[in-house]
Formats: C-alpha cells, sequence, structure tokens
C-alpha cells in the first residue's frame, strides 16, 4: 500500500511541477509558434510495464486514438486505445480513454481497461485459459510537437487485480 501512496505522490508532483514548466514553456514561445488543434490524433507506445503486484516487467507496445470534442474549448477528447504486454507473460489491453488537456501540450488521461490474458496452472498442467479483468487507468503525457508529429514521454498507473506502471515514449501523428 505504501507503493501505491508513493506513486501518487510522484504522480501528483509531476503533474504541478509539469504544470508550471508548460505554462513559462508557452508564455515564452507563443509568439515563435503557430499552434493549430488538431481533433484527431494517432499515436504508437513504446514502453516498459511494472506491475508492483507480482514485481514484473513487462514491454509495452500500443497505440491510442483520439478525437478532439468542442467540449471544454476542444480540451476534452475520447478515443480507443490498446496495448500488448510482452515478457513471462503475454497480455492484450483494450480500452476508452478520456483526454483532458488542462493546457496546450499536456494531456491527463482517464480509461476503463478490460485485460485478456492466458491465465497457467502449473498445479494441474491443464491448457492454459483466456481470463478477462477490468482495470482503471489514470495517467499523463507531454506532447513535444514537430510539425504534425508529436513526441511524448507518458507516466500512467492502472488499478485492477494487479497494479502497474506503464511509462514509455508515445510517437504520434494529429490530422
Amino acid at each position: 500500500m505504501k507503493q501505491i501512496e508513493f506513486f501518487l505522490i510522484l504522480m501528483i508532483l509531476n503533474i504541478v511541477s509539469t504544470n508550471n514548466l508548460l505554462a513559462q514553456h508557452t508564455e515564452q514561445h507563443a509568439d515563435n509558434h503557430e499552434y493549430k488543434i488538431h481533433n484527431n490524433h494517432i499515436a504508437l507506445l513504446i514502453g516498459a510495464t511494472t506491475n508492483l503486484s507480482h514485481n514484473l516487467a513487462l514491454f509495452s507496445l500500443g497505440f491510442d486514438y483520439e478525437h478532439k470534442t468542442k467540449l471544454l474549448h476542444n480540451k476534452l477528447g475520447i478515443g480507443f486505445g490498446s496495448e500488448l504486454l510482452m515478457g513471462q507473460t503475454t497480455e492484450i489491453l483494450a480500452g476508452i480513454p478520456i483526454f483532458y488537456h488542462p493546457l496546450k501540450n499536456f494531456t491527463l488521461l482517464a480509461e476503463p481497461l478490460i485485460s485478456l490474458a492466458k491465465e497457467h496452472n502449473s498445479y494441474t498442467n491443464d491448457e492454459a485459459k483466456l481470463k478477462a479483468s477490468f482495470a482503471i487507468r489514470v495517467g499523463t503525457n507531454y506532447n513535444i510537437h514537430i510539425n504534425k508529429i508529436s513526441v511524448s514521454p507518458v507516466l500512467y498507473f492502472d488499478f485492477g487485480e494487479t497494479i502497474s506502471i506503464v511509462y514509455g515514449l508515445g510517437i504520434g501523428i494529429g490530422f
């Protein structure tokens, strides 16, 4: 439980410090860069997932699609996301994320997830069964734009039957 508290505090500090830095960056460069809001964005995630409950690290490969709505002055988006976790076990995650953009390049995310994994029973040596479980993902990323391309450091927390931290780099395109 102390690990969860530590990572939640870490996430809050990350959000607060990033907000301050982004506000300064936005003010300094507002006149130098023309910023176009794209209604759609698709990104590929390359990173890792650390499962704190099982002390296990897995390679993560995923993607997400976001469509920005007109709600809250284009600051709210909804989409679809999927992720493949590979390592000692293989797991597929899928969800419908809700994106909130409090600042131009800064994103907060909340996402209900369904997880599909093969459940192995080493005691009976039975055939692996597909098991579905549910989780909630919360997280943040910061988009660095180069024309239509975005590069984003990503930090997500998954809460379900297990607790995991997802971290990596997102590479996307707006259209």
